[in-house]
């Protein structure tokens, strides 16, 4: 996966899903069953970068395509931005 400056940690995750489920050769409803979903539209939205989701529904997704958490984020680039335009980091951590 290319690497990209600009892109936000829930883009990244978008592009990185996509990137499994193409690999393991699987379709949107494919993996929204495994992950217990009805609808394969989350995990559409996942993949567009739309969705931000708790880490319970992350990891549901990265099992759902086979793979641990490990080798999900092993491509993740250090520099990546946590937040996107619209949203304000965190000035100080709270105790």
């Amino acid at each position: 996966m290319a690497k990209s400056k600009n892109a936000t940690v829930i883009e990244w995750i978008g592009k990185r899903c996509r990137e499994l489920r193409l690999r393991k050769q699987m379709t949107l409803k494919q993996v929204a069953n495994n992950m217990g979903l009805q609808s394969h539209s989350v995990t559409s939205d996942i993949e567009g970068g739309q969705y931000d989701m708790k880490i319970t529904t992350l990891l549901k997704c990265v099992k759902a395509m086979g793979v641990t958490p490990g080798e999900f984020f092993a491509s993740m680039p250090p520099d990546i931005k946590i937040f996107g335009s619209g949203r304000r980091e965190p000035t100080r951590e709270r105790g």
